[in-house]
């Protein structure tokens, strides 16, 4: 794709030899990342999930799954419930 200037010269888009050369970029979609939990209430084993990015949240009682959405009501950090061994991941939205 060109750029045509008023005097009919044509440039190339993103050209470095033309100061007036049209710069165009693409968005970039950068991963959910999962931040560092916190014990929220350690004597019920609550642990606070919070992380970047537009993800769901998933969890399951077994490493190899399977995982379900949790629940959060939109809001974060979601609360994980002690009583037993929960596995969670980000699936990417």
């Amino acid at each position: 794709m060109d750029l045509v200037k008023a005097n009919g010269e044509h440039v190339l888009l993103n050209s470095p030899d033309d100061p007036e050369a049209l710069k165009t970029y693409r968005a970039v979609k950068t991963a959910p990342a999962l931040r560092t939990p916190v014990l929220a209430d350690p004597a019920r084993g609550i642990v606070d999930l919070n992380w970047t990015g537009n993800a769901t949240l998933l969890k399951s009682d077994s490493i190899s799954g399977p995982f379900t959405p949790v629940t959060t009501g939109g809001s974060r950090p979601a609360k994980a419930n002690g009583g037993g061994q929960q596995f969670y991941r980000l699936q990417a939205n």
